[in-house]
Formats: structure tokens, sequence, C-alpha cells
């Protein structure tokens, strides 16, 4: 059995077993690789850590002068031999091999960078002379050393691992007090759906650099402990301001880490109970909407719940903006983007179908004629011996006879094989269809059932269902927050869902076959690929993009997304980052309510049991709920038409707009909606009275300002590139929307025949190439 059971337990772990100037060396080993075209982005800080664990075990502390002497070749060949026997990781062959070239890399690139020329090897048609290597050493190594790189992960009741920083503790603190700490907390974490484990890997943090101030005696003490747990709260509030905007969330979060320590140290004796009640925060009590806040690097306070972010300080124009447009056009970014991906990845799996009756399998073997390596070959070998086939070796081969460079990656999504990333967008798909899909839904959806019988997904009464056979012992595929009792769900599905469905089920169908040959459980579950390359397949889950534009899989996302946004580099990589299927489901179910102010189609929407009539509170702040709740926004819908009528239906005619920035403020000029004070100052709306979020906005127009609004209405509704039309553009096209609906509704002649002129006046043409936010 392997001592880790996946790398990123390794990530919380300190450096250890090297000098510091060995530790400097090989991290700008690692970065100079990371920035390196063909070698960057393969994990190197987690798979170096791996070798400090080797290091570690084999009580080998790495020296400049061992990493540039002969004796370093020797001992990588022993780290070849843990890594490809499974002692070290839980990895497939591939995965095993792809450990020992990139530490190879890592070594060969230090003693470059120290002036050694001789690299250090890395020779993967000797796995056996590695492992025999290792099982000569294996028995030396210390048991106390293999609990300590264990990973200390601790698994929710979706089975899901987190890691935590346990190892810091046991330095610091030792064995015993480290051990009892991580039981406690994985003993009842198993038991909870979404555990908040961030206090605890702060009350770890704490400790470490306190500890002698707070020894390990400190929790069997009554009076020791209290004392600790009053100078914790003092670490976590003394830097927060009394009107932070997240100070009622962070108080509340503080209380609830309160309760589970109590829960699982002091109601079970484990710790001394407290002379007096622990201290909690007061007045702790925090709105829904006063979660997820977060403070941008220009000062600012926004809501992240969405895709969008939502300020909590609103200004005149921006609300209308907000809720009319960017939340909807964030939304259709992703969904063209979820679209294409689809449509690319199901092309490309047809393309491979069609080459490989076109070519030959490749026999395996360690001498393949480079003349067999075709791409229709290579589709042919992987029809033939699915998952077995060496991908990697062939793609070598490959561009070596072509004189190309092509990428793993790229070669892989060429080919069609399913991965992580590539199936994300199947998962948007459906979440944007139906939004009572969640992650922990799709994480461990089962299409068939323990007995091999499709029962998950089927056809009755004319629709489609997705069906979830949950019990209270939490199988797979659930969605654990409603409770044991509420978690089995039969889900309505729309045809397009359907679709996707059956995509997934098609790009999916060879892996699963191959799983199922292997005995692998994992054959029954929805959503299986490769996490690299064509490795072995398992569960996908939900990829998390980051915000720095140099990640290599934040690049490739960046070049996908900019084909359907204007938004480039830094803001672009900071929208993709927000991309989750939490914050997809909780903008589809604001966009809905916006627009139809109905809580009971809100709630089932997300899957919730019961009716919310404040739902909109958990994803907006108080002053936008307020505005939408007591119909201000509603009001546009409405609106007080003013008989102002001085200027002419030739206006658009005789009037020049060069580009939208003029246009922009023409209509401005024409058009003067004002939006509730209340807006502008969230922070008095407690002590105000809100009933003056009941007037109706007034907005005075003319027929040749309508004329114009309907020309930009019509520019923006036959854009051959809607995902590139401005913001701007796209709030006076929906302005015109409802104005014109409006007049429709009213039974007054005059504002008919005027918008009959408007109509007629109206020219697109003449506004259609200043809709965009670039030229085109």
């Amino acid at each position: 059995m392997a001592i880790i059971e996946e790398l990123k337990g390794l990530a919380p772990y300190p450096v250890i077993a090297m000098t510091e100037d060995a530790h400097v060396l090989l991290q700008k080993a690692i970065d100079k690789l990371n920035s390196t075209i063909g070698v960057g982005g393969r994990s190197y800080e987690l798979k170096i850590k791996l070798f400090y664990c080797y290091c570690d075990l084999k009580e080998t502390v790495l020296t400049i002068e061992f990493l540039v002497s002969s004796k370093l070749q020797g001992f990588f060949d022993g780290f070849c031999g843990a890594v490809l026997s499974g002692y070290l990781v839980k990895k497939g062959h591939k995965g095993r091999q792809a450990i020992c070239l990139a530490i190879s890399r890592i070594l060969t690139e230090a003693r470059i960078n120290n002036h050694v020329n001789s690299p250090v090897e890395w020779k993967p048609k000797e796995v056996m002379r590695y492992c025999t290597i290792w099982n000569d050493e294996k028995n030396s190594v210390c048991e106390e050393k293999e609990r300590f790189w264990c990973g200390w992960a601790v698994e929710d009741r979706e089975g899901q691992p987190r890691y935590l920083p346990i190892a810091d503790l046991w330095i610091s603190h030792g064995k015993m007090f480290a051990t009892e700490l991580y039981d406690g907390i994985k003993n009842h974490v198993s038991g909870e759906a979404a555990p908040c484990l961030a206090p605890f890997n702060k009350m770890i943090g704490f400790l470490v650099v306190n500890p002698l101030t707070w020894p390990p005696e400190t929790f069997k003490n009554p009076v020791d402990i209290y004392k600790f747990f009053c100078a914790f709260a003092k670490n976590q509030f003394q830097e927060v301001e009394s009107d932070a905007k997240n100070l009622a969330e962070r108080k509340r979060k503080w209380n609830a880490f309160l309760g589970k320590i109590e829960q699982y140290f002091i109601k079970s004796g484990t710790w001394a109970k407290p002379f007096k009640n622990l201290p909690r925060a007061p007045h702790a009590y925090s709105k829904t909407h006063q979660s997820h806040i977060k403070e941008k690097s220009d000062g600012t306070f926004v809501n992240e719940t969405l895709i969008t972010d939502i300020p909590l300080h609103i200004t005149n124009g921006e609300a209308i903006n907000l809720l009319f447009f960017k939340i909807t056009s964030d939304l259709n970014i992703l969904r063209a983007w979820a679209e294409e991906q689809c449509r690319t990845i199901m092309a490309n799996y047809s393309l491979r179908i069609t080459k490989a009756a076109q070519g030959t399998p490749i026999p395996a073997g360690d001498n393949i004629l480079t003349s067999l390596v075709t791409f229709e070959n290579i589709c042919a070998t992987f029809q033939n011996h699915s998952y077995d086939t060496d991908i990697s070796t062939l793609l070598l081969k490959l561009n070596k006879k072509n004189e190309s460079d092509i990428q793993l990656r790229d070669f892989v999504y060429n080919l069609g094989i399913p991965s992580t990333l590539s199936l994300f967008s199947f998962q948007c798909l459906l979440v944007l269809e139906n939004t009572a899909i969640t992650q922990s839904f799709l994480n461990k959806f089962k299409l068939y059932n323990k007995h091999g019988r499709l029962t998950g997904f089927f056809y009755e009464n004319g629709a489609y269902h997705l069906y979830l056979e949950e019990k209270a012992t939490y199988i797979s595929g659930r969605k654990p927050r409603r409770g044991a009792r509420n978690s089995r769900q039969t889900l309505l599905i729309s045809a397009k869902a359907a679709e996707v469905i059956n995509q997934i089920i098609t790009l999916t169908t060879m892996a699963r076959n191959y799983l199922r040959n292997k005995g692998d459980e994992s054959w029954k579950l929805l959503f299986l690929g490769s996490s690299s390359g064509a490795c072995y397949p398992s569960r996908c889950s939900a990829p998390r993009w980051g915000n720095n534009e140099y990640k290599v899989s934040t690049q490739e996302a960046v070049e996908q997304f900019s084909k359907h946004t204007p938004l480039q580099r830094d803001k672009l990589a900071n929208f993709i980052s927000r991309i989750r299927l939490r914050t997809i489901r909780a903008s589809r179910v604001v966009e809905s309510y916006i627009l139809g102010e109905n809580s009971e189609e809100a709630s089932q929407m997300l899957g919730h049991k019961k009716q919310r009539t404040k739902l909109l509170d958990s994803y907006l702040p108080a002053p936008i709920v307020a505005y939408i709740e007591t119909r201000g926004v509603r009001t546009l819908q409405k609106i007080i038409i003013c008989h102002a009528l001085s200027d002419s239906s030739y206006l658009l005619t005789a009037t020049k707009f060069d580009n939208l920035e003029i246009l922009d403020a023409f209509l401005k000029n024409h058009l003067a909606p004002e939006i509730p004070a209340t807006l502008t100052d969230p922070d008095g709306l407690d002590e105000k009275d809100i009933s003056d979020l009941e007037q109706r906005l007034i907005i005075r127009i003319g027929v040749g300002t309508l004329s114009t609004l309907i020309s930009v209405a019509e520019a923006v509704k036959k854009s051959p590139t809607p995902n590139l039309i401005a913001p701007t553009a796209l709030y006076w096209a929906r302005l015109a929307d409802l104005l014109v609906k409006e007049i429709e509704l009213l039974h007054d002649p005059l504002l008919k025949s005027h918008l009959v002129k408007a109509r007629a006046a109206a020219n697109p043409s003449k506004i259609g190439n200043l809709i965009y936010e670039i030229e085109i």
C-alpha cells in the first residue's frame, strides 16, 4: 500500500531534509522549467516534495555538494524504484513514470545552474533494475516517518479528501498531540456534508508559531485551554476593523468553530473542559448576503457568490447595468465557450473514429518502427488497445518523424479522449440547463446501479430524467445537504441537457468499458476521464482555474474564452477564476429571479425542498435585494413616459454618431432615468424608510430619441458577433425593448402613433458598427 494517496496531499508539508541553499537551487530549477515551453505546468512543486519525502525516509539531507556530486544518480535510481514499485504514491504506471521524468528534469536543471553538465538520467526501460534497488533498501525505513508522510487527509461523507497541515504541528508539538488533533477532526468530519476546515488550519498555524507559549499540556488544563482560545480569538480579530464588511460573517464562523471544538474534543473528554465558557463573539448574526465578501485591489468590497462581481456600494447607472445586463452577459459568455468546447471535443472524437478505420494498430513493444507512426495508426491503436496505449511514446516518435512539437495534452484533446478539463464544459452546460444540479450531485453521479443496470438516466412519459438512488448511507451522486431523508431525487431535465448527457456517455464509453474489464467500480460513474494525457481513467471533478494568467491551464482557458468576450489578459483571467458550478447556479437563479421575481420558482431551480421568500439575500447585497423586492427595477416595465416631443422624427438621420461614446452621451442627454438614492447609500438602508424605492422611473423621450433606441436594439439583434457587443449598447437595447413593450401595453393613442413614426425612422445599419466594444 502506498504511503501517499494523492500528490496534492503533500501541498501543506514544509520543506525538510535539505539545506536552505539546496532548496533555493531546486526552486530556481523549477521556476526555469515552468517558464519553458513544452515542459512547463507539470506540477513540479508537488513532485519535488515527493522527492523530499524520499530523502527524509532515507534520512538523507540534501546539500548543494550532494546535488552536484556523482552520488546523486544512484540516489535518484533508488527514488525511482520507490515510486515505480507503488510504495511512495498511489498512481498508475504512466503517472509514476511521469514523476520520475519530472524529478530527473529538476535535478538536471539544478546541476546545470551550478555549472555541472552531466544530467541525472531517467531510463524508463530499466524499471526492474530500479525496483530491485528499492527492494534492498525499503526494510530500513522507519515506520514513524511513514506515518509522518501519510498526507493527513480527512474525508467528508461524500468521500472527498481534504488535507490538514498536521506535519507542521508534528514538528512543533510532537507526534502524540498532532495525531490526537488529527483523529478528533477526522472522526467527526466523516459525517459532515460540507466541513469547514479553514479555522482548524488557522489554529494549527497559530500553534506552530507559538510552540513554547502553547505546548500540548495547554489543552489538558481548564484554565490554560480557556486562555489559549482567548489569545487565538484576539489573533483572529485584532486586524479586523469594527465596521469591516465581513465582520458579522467572521463572527458567525468563529462561533461555529468553537462549537466544533466543543463537539470534537471537549465533550469527548479528549481535552479539558474550560473553567468558563469559550469566548464567543457577540452579535454574530449575519444576513446571508453578508457572506462571500471580498476586498478588491482598488479597495472596493464585492460579493463573489456569482460569476459576476457585485459591488456592495452601487452608483447610479450601475444597478440596471448589473441586473439587466452584466449577469446575463457573463452567463452568455460562459455558455458560448462551453458549447464551442463540447462541439470541438465531439468533432475530435468523431475524427478519431473515422481515422481509426483508415489506420492499422501499431504492435506494442520497445522497437516501434517510425514509419508506422501516423495519426491514423495511432487512432487505430487507441481504438484497439484502449488506455493501455502508450500515447506519449507514440507522440514522441510522431513529433520526431514530422519535426513537430505537439504537446501531449493538445494531442490527446485532438484525439477526443476525455479529460477533466474537456468534461468541465459539459458540466457547465448541465448546470446552465438545470440549476438543481450541484457539484456534489455530479461528482459521484452513477449511471449504473450495483446490479449493472442503467438506472441513473432514463426517458419516461415523454421526458428525460436523472435519478439519484440515495440511501441514508450516502453512496454516490447525491445532493447531501438535503439530508438523508430528502437526498433521493428524480430530476426532470430538458432535451438539451439530455443531449449533453448522451454526448458524455458517448465520449466515456471506452473509459467505462476499460474500467469494467479491470474490475474498477468507477465504471458506473457518469464523468470519467484522464487527469493528464491518456492515463488511467478515473472519476472527474471540476477543475479550479486560478487568476494567474501565466499558469498553463489558465493560459489555455484565456485563449479559448477570448473568442467570446472583449475582456483581455488579467481581467479575463480574473473572470475565468470565478467560474465554478456553484457560481454558475447562483448566477442563473438570480437572472431568472430578476426577470420573473418568483421565489418559489427560484427555490425549485436550486432543488430546494421548501420555498424561501428571501432567497435572493443569499446572492446579492441588501440594497439591490430591496430594490428588486420593492419592484424598483420592474418599474422599468411600467414607465411613466412624459410627452416631451420637442425632437423630430428625423433626429437620427440628422445626427452623426462617430463612435459608441458619442451615441451613449446623446442617449443619456435625452433620457433621464432616476435610480433610487438608497442604492448609493446602502450602509444607511436599515435606518431609512425604504418607501422611496416605490417611486417610478421617469424617462423623458421623444420620437427621434426613441427611433435611435430602436435602431440600437435592432442592430444588437442582427449582430453576427453578439458576444463582442459593448455593455453600453446592450443596456440601451434592453431599455428600448422595455419602452416599446410598455408603450404597446398603454392605452395612449398619441404615444402609439409616435412609436409607429419612430419605427419607420429607425436605421439599424447606421448604428451597426458602433455597438461593439472594439472595432471589428
